[in-house]
């Protein structure tokens, strides 16, 4: 091939890429501006914008910031909304079908003529965390015939939730929780048609009958109710035909009777509350056999009660998180299933406080990943082992073993191992001496109405993050360490009176 052919291949090939390069730079502006948000959107927002101030005590969440503050420096004739924080758009249409205001500061009124619904293409509106000054829900909210995703919680509305939520037939996830002073029946949805399968009502005041509400919703697989003054009586029966559930949350309100088995049918569930009630009784055995199970929650339903043999959460291997305290159980930890290591689940929070337990459980020596480790009110007596010493030493946050009879530590170093140690209770035991200190990361430590004697040690003055301390009821006395005068974060101190 001649250096003419090879000029001529390599100028074809240029301009074919040229060509190629152009459309595409065509295509893509073709895109970008049939993507581009609508005038009249533009509009709708700025105007919702400005309907509200921006009041920083209006979102508790620590991660909040005004989402909203940036909306008009970016807005010009040429400007897409699209871009803007906590908008979503459909590619295709560039119209607003997602709004994320959640913790954004967002104070003021909202009524039923707000701009807001003219987006009438939203399939999720998300306007938690902020404070709506005990607006009502608007009856405009059947705006949005294609909503999908709805959260309006812990947001300051109150009154009736009107009719029209109920109307929005492609709804299939709805929080309104943590809003108190919503009242009234909640909306009956068409049982037939509604995909509803997250439901949050958790910290409203709505007058709430269980059975009505579960029957319209064959889908759920989230139900939240927690502290709704629900009093049935026992729960209903149909609640153990949702078997999609897997999250179930009745904790504090007023179900009495047994814990009722036909809850064994809820095979997929992940997460289980139904502390603060009034259930009397054993523990069913069934809970042993919902091996999905992560959360389970039992704590102060007052009347269990009963022998539990702790080896029957050996099957769920996923339970990470279990609270049996404040019952009137008996926990039986002693048993051939448990020498194994691997029989039990891997806990990171553990409350087995008021359980009738006379020893240190040891299948705690296994344990490695336990945050918080409640033993609380037991009839724990004399010293604890040593082998406790090594138990979560890099994930332990908050230890109590206070209202036992404990004398001591086997195995006393100058400072405890767990060096993320966030809270120790000690109180309300016999213990003699003021050793091991906490390590330097305790915020809350108590150890008060004991037998400690003595002086203080100076290793409390490594304590420089200490927030909570409680020395009553002691028998110490001497001069305080000089450092006490120095604990800038101290918000409680009980020293005692025999201190100089």
């Amino acid at each position: 091939m001649g250096f003419s052919s090879l000029c001529l291949t390599f100028v074809s090939m240029y301009i074919l890429s040229i060509f190629v390069l152009f459309h595409l730079v065509v295509a893509n502006s073709l895109q970008s501006y049939t993507t581009a948000c609508h005038d009249d959107e533009i509009s709708a927002l700025l105007q919702f914008k400005q309907s509200f101030v921006i009041n920083t005590s209006a979102s508790g969440y620590k991660g909040a910031y005004p989402k909203t503050a940036s909306w008009n420096s970016a807005w010009n004739q040429t400007s897409n909304c699209c871009s803007w924080d906590g908008v979503e758009c459909d590619e295709n249409t560039g119209h607003v079908i997602g709004l994320n205001l959640s913790s954004s500061y967002l104070y003021g009124f909202i009524n039923p003529n707000n701009s807001l619904f003219r987006l009438v293409h939203l399939q999720s509106l998300n306007l938690a965390d902020n404070d709506f000054n005990y607006s009502q829900v608007p009856t405009s909210i059947r705006n949005f015939p294609k909503l999908r995703y709805l959260n309006l919680s812990c947001s300051v509305f109150s009154g009736v939730v009107p009719f029209e939520i109920s109307q929005l037939s492609e709804l299939s996830s709805l929080d309104l929780s943590e809003n108190p002073d919503l009242t009234g029946y909640f909306p009956k949805f068409n049982a037939s048609s509604s995909p509803l399968m997250s439901l949050k009502l958790s910290f409203t005041s709505f007058l709430i009958n269980l059975s009505s509400l579960i029957e319209d919703f064959d889908s759920l697989k989230e139900l939240h109710v927690s502290e709704c003054n629900i009093s049935e009586s026992p729960l209903p029966f149909s609640l153990g035909n949702l078997r999609h559930l897997t999250y179930l949350d009745l904790s504090s309100n007023n179900f009495n009777g047994q814990i009722p088995s036909f809850l064994k049918n809820l095979t997929q569930l992940t997460y289980l509350s139904l502390f603060g009630n009034n259930f009397h009784g054993s523990i069913p055995s069934y809970l042993g056999n919902l091996t999905q199970l992560t959360y389970l929650d039992l704590y102060d339903d007052n009347n269990l009660s009963g022998t539990v043999e702790f080896h029957m959460f050996h099957k769920l291997q996923n339970l990470t998180y279990l609270d049996l305290s404040e019952n009137k159980l008996e926990v039986l930890t002693k048993s051939r299933f448990l020498n194994n290591a691997t029989a039990l689940p891997k806990f990171e929070y553990l409350r087995l406080g008021w359980c009738d337990i006379r020893e240190f459980p040891n299948f705690l020596r296994s344990q490695q990943t336990l945050q918080t480790l409640d033993l609380s009110g037991n009839k724990l007596q004399g010293i604890v082992p040593k082998w406790m010493l090594n138990t979560s030493t890099q994930t332990l946050t908050k230890l109590n073993i206070s209202h036992n009879s404990l004398s001591g530590f086997e195995q006393s170093p100058a400072v405890v191992p767990w060096v993320n140690l966030r809270w120790l209770d000690l109180s309300f035991n016999m213990l003699r001496e003021l050793s091991p200190s906490p390590s330097t990361s305790i915020l809350y430590y108590a150890i008060s109405n004991n037998k400690l004697t003595g002086q203080v040690s100076s290793l409390i003055c490594n304590l420089t993050y200490l927030a909570y301390l409680d020395l009553s009821n002691n028998k110490l006395s001497g001069i305080l360490p000089q450092c006490f005068g120095n604990f800038s974060t101290m918000k409680y101190l009980n020293l005692g009176k025999k201190f100089i």
